[in-house]
């Protein structure tokens, strides 16, 4: 029992952590239409700054639970934004799901996109 209790507990931690660290890193979407690329870099101290064509836009913290995150960025009036995340192809590409986000231009520019890893 003890013991099935601690490999329970260490599962447990594993997908926590592994979330995150599957979430970690350089996203970035295709060229649009007219050649843009929109990335952002999550890390590992729960921040995260989001850039077009390599010139930063947005910062802010980020806070990973299962697959909702909740962001806050020093933009949109401080207002949070909660997203469910869609990994998908091998969790090598993401797009954001609004839960909840009362920052209509955040909203509507992050439901439209898909990130690739970059690697």
């Amino acid at each position: 029992m003890k013991t099935t209790l601690m490999l329970a507990a260490a599962a447990l931690a594993f997908m926590a952590f592994g979330l995150n660290d599957m979430l970690t890193g350089r996203w970035e979407t295709r060229p649009s239409l007219k050649g843009n690329i929109t990335g952002i870099v999550f890390k590992p101290d729960h921040t995260y700054e989001g850039y077009i064509n390599k010139k930063p836009f947005v910062s802010g913290r980020y806070i990973l639970k299962d697959s909702l995150i909740t962001i806050k960025e020093y933009g949109c009036e401080d207002k949070t934004g909660i997203y469910k995340l869609v990994l998908f192809h091998h969790s090598d590409s993401l797009r954001f799901q609004a839960v909840n986000d009362s920052c209509t231009p955040r909203r509507e520019g992050m439901t439209r996109l898909v990130f690739g890893r970059v690697k």
